[in-house]
């Protein structure tokens, strides 16, 4: 009885679209990020045209768009970090020519937009500030409403002036308000009290003496003199000191140091500076006020960064006016430094790889199936001597490798290791150190003395160095806004280790 055995095979189909959907989504992804990059290229050019043409905006909107587009494209991020300083500089440079045709509105708009596009712009945010101020100014009144710029210019300039002698005026004298603005001629030659009276008879002005002043004789001719002029031209001859004491009132006596000191009113200044960097600042303005104005009694508290000071009005008011001259702030400069790993490799790997078992590649097993051309069976995989002509292709079997479809693409250019920022003042150090703190033991060895029983001496030590990449900058910054710097780079490694150990003793 022969019997017919049917085997059904079922294809796996859903593990095949599966796969397949897998490698379909891959090529999609792959397709979709060539495009991008692709993209990305078109708008770099086209950035660097808008660059080259002066449209700074477009150029920046253009390289951050590529950026976004291809964000592992280093060269992209670059470009885009440096058009945003250059557009950030062109708004400030376009306000600057707004605001000296006292444009101030016009102005306010190019500071903000370039405040906007470079947040990191110091000058800009003062700029903006400043402009502010002005236009506050101006809105209280201080500018003739209905005059050209350049004479609104004039009128701001004389209210500032205006403004600083108001302040100024608490630290001088009181000042001389004659009665008659007519220059005073004059021709005598009598003593020195006579002609101080009829100055301040024709000037209308009161003149008191000093109890112990004793004038000489002079002979005196004056010319379209003003009232100071005259005061102090007959001081010099007469050997004479006078102060005002009131707006209309002079007191005179002998010009000698005791004198001086008792009549000069003394004032107690104190004056706190702003924009001070390191402590020699405060010392270098201390002794520059003390070689100009010959004050003694002049101290500096460091920690309020303040200089107080007492002396004559006069002294003290110059040292204010040197102290408000010194006391500027210093220009600053914020530098990017980037850390890159350039490297230049493209591949591309696309094709069929046959699998056997976890191995690439073909291994083909051949076996006796145990059955003989003929129809007849054998004994496992064994057959009988007689039946060897039996034996034919259809006596073997073997198994068919899987194969596996790879398709990668693989581009590789730069990497961003460290984008740190630096931000120094002018003439000043920064420093930046990238990489490790080693150890270095230096020190030396001693062998034991007198032979049996002294064990050798050794002093050991150790000092830190940075290995790595070392960059040290000092910028110097121009009067027309160019900044030159003075960069060193040290770049260093380590070439090996070595273990210290402790050293045997001796028996």
């Amino acid at each position: 009885m022969r019997q017919r055995t049917s085997f059904s095979c079922i294809p796996p189909y859903r593990a095949t679209l599966a796969a397949f959907a897998e490698f379909h989504g891959s090529l999609l992804l792959a397709a979709e990020l060539y495009a991008a990059s692709r993209k990305a290229r078109g708008m770099y050019n086209r950035a660097r045209a808008a660059e080259a043409a002066g449209d700074f905006d477009e150029a920046l909107e253009l390289y951050a768009t590529a950026s976004q587009l291809a964000p592992t494209e280093s060269r992209f991020e670059l470009a885009e970090r440096r058009m945003r300083f250059v557009a950030g500089q062109a708004h400030v440079a376009a306000g600057f020519q707004l605001r000296g045709q006292s444009l101030y509105e016009e102005a306010l708009v190019e500071f903000e937009r370039a405040y906007a596009i470079d947040p990191g712009s110091s000058v800009a945010a003062e700029e903006r500030r400043r402009t502010l101020e002005l236009i506050a100014e101006r809105d209280r009144g201080d500018l003739a409403e209905g005059l050209p710029p350049e004479a609104q210019q004039s009128a701001l300039e004389a209210a500032r002036h205006e403004r600083r002698q108001l302040v100024d005026s608490i630290t001088r004298p009181a000042n001389l308000v004659a009665l008659s603005n007519e220059p005073i001629n004059l021709v005598l030659n009598e003593s020195a009290e006579v002609v101080f009276e009829t100055i301040g008879k024709l000037a209308g002005i009161n003149v008191l003496f000093d109890s112990d002043y004793r004038g000489e004789e002079v002979e005196v001719e004056l010319r379209n003199a003003t009232l100071t002029e005259a005061l102090d031209y007959i001081g010099l001859l007469t050997k004479s000191f006078w102060k005002p004491v009131t707006h209309n009132t002079v007191l005179v006596s002998e010009d000698n140091p005791n004198k001086r000191r008792e009549h000069e009113d003394e004032v107690v200044k104190t004056v706190y500076l702003t924009n001070l960097a390191t402590p020699q600042d405060l010392s270098e303005i201390t002794t520059a006020i003390r070689g100009l104005t010959d004050l003694r009694r002049l101290f500096t508290v460091a920690s309020m960064n303040a200089i107080v000071m007492r002396g004559s009005r006069a002294k003290v008011a110059i040292a204010e006016k040197v102290i408000h001259d010194m006391d500027k702030p210093r220009p600053e400069v914020i530098v990017d430094v980037l850390v890159l790993e350039t490297s230049k490799s493209n591949m591309r790997n696309i094709g069929l790889t046959p699998v056997t078992g976890s191995k690439p590649g073909i291994q083909l097993g051949i076996g006796y199936s145990g059955q003989a051309s003929g129809g007849a069976n054998g004994a496992g995989s064994g057959i009988a001597l007689s039946r060897l002509g039996d034996v034919g292709v259809g006596s073997w079997t073997t198994s068919l490798p899987s194969f596996q479809l790879a398709a990668l693409f693989s581009n590789s250019e730069t990497e961003l290791l460290q984008s740190p920022r630096l931000r120094t003042a002018d003439n000043h150090q920064a420093d930046l150190r990238i990489g490790d703190r080693i150890p270095i033991a230096t020190g030396s060895f001693q062998p034991g003395v007198g032979g049996v029983g002294i064990n050798p001496l050794v002093n050991t030590q150790f000092t830190y160095t940075d290995v790595g990449v070392n960059v040290s900058l000092t910028p110097k910054i121009h009067s027309n806004r160019d900044v030159s710097m003075h960069i060193e780079v040290e770049i260093s490694n380590v070439r090996e280790f070595v273990d210290i150990a402790a050293f045997p003793s001796r028996s």
